[in-house]
């Protein structure tokens, strides 16, 4: 079943959006933003086997909150005004959180649990299902989330759908700023210790890139070859494109390449929702 359906958004087949992720700023504070349908609130269990092992594995997750406000481990995500123009679509955000790494000290729980609840999500949208809707909006990409304490335990897969592809081959001028400043933005937001030394040399280390020929995308993050990128043979024959990750090691950087891809999206919604 979740092979057909990421299958049909490669293919650019129809698949009622079940859920958008986009990255949006708030003054200084970098913003998650998620939608989808109010099915999704129904389906998710704070006793899932999922969150259960998602608990297990990180201690400092804490409980899983499913309120008429909050949701989310530590109540992360707060209800907001919807995002979609869509009967029965719901919306949440979460702020990213600041300073998890200040000189020798490291608080990684927010940070955890912003990517733990991001994995719950999207998973459950996966399977929560979606009518067809009035406004004929389809699912853009599809993620797919790993939080796992082990060495690259944060790696992320994406499905980007044609149309997705479409705008960013079109958009080249535009693409690389804006998923270049959403992915420091959340880096320098969570780790502002480390632009202090060497800022220049730093942002180097952030690049939104194609293979040299104008086609193709590659994100990179500060690390060993560290970032998504697509899988060669999507960049000539893929209707759409399969996005792998490496060296995807910690909540830091698999947000950061999130925030980089989701602040793409919100253009493209943003496009679609503006000739409806």
């Amino acid at each position: 079943m979740l092979l057909t359906l990421d299958r049909d958004v490669y293919y650019g087949n129809p698949v009622p959006v079940r859920y958008d992720l986009v990255f949006q700023m708030e003054g200084i504070q970098p913003m998650f933003v998620f939608s989808a349908p109010e099915a999704l609130v129904r389906i998710i269990s704070p006793d899932a086997p999922k969150i259960q092992t998602l608990k297990q594995n990180f201690a400092e997750l804490g409980e899983f909150a499913k309120s008429d406000d909050n949701l989310g481990f530590g109540a992360i995500f707060s209800k907001c005004e919807p995002l979609l123009p869509i009967d029965g679509y719901l919306t949440w955000k979460a702020a990213v959180p600041p300073e998890i790494i200040v000189r020798d000290t490291t608080d990684w729980a927010p940070a955890l649990q912003l990517a733990a609840t991001l994995d719950v999500l999207t998973s459950a949208a996966r399977v929560a299902g979606a009518q067809l809707n009035s406004k004929n909006l389809q699912q853009l990409v599809m993620y797919y989330l790993l939080c796992h304490p082990d060495m690259n335990g944060f790696r992320l897969n994406v499905t980007i759908s044609p149309n997705v592809r479409h705008w960013i081959e079109e958009h080249r001028t535009h693409v690389e700023p804006i998923a270049r400043d959403a992915m420091i933005a959340v880096y320098r937001h969570m780790w502002p210790d480390y632009f202090r030394e060497d800022e220049e040399s730093c942002l180097h280390s952030f690049r939104v890139w194609d293979n040299g020929n104008g086609d193709g995308l590659a994100m990179d993050v500060p690390g060993q070859t560290c970032g998504l990128f697509v899988d060669g043979m999507d960049i000539v024959k893929g209707p759409g494109w399969h996005l792998d990750s490496h060296n995807v090691d910690s909540p830091i950087k698999q947000l950061s390449l999130i925030a980089g891809l989701a602040a793409i999206t919100r253009q493209v919604r943003e496009s679609q929702l503006a000739v409806l």
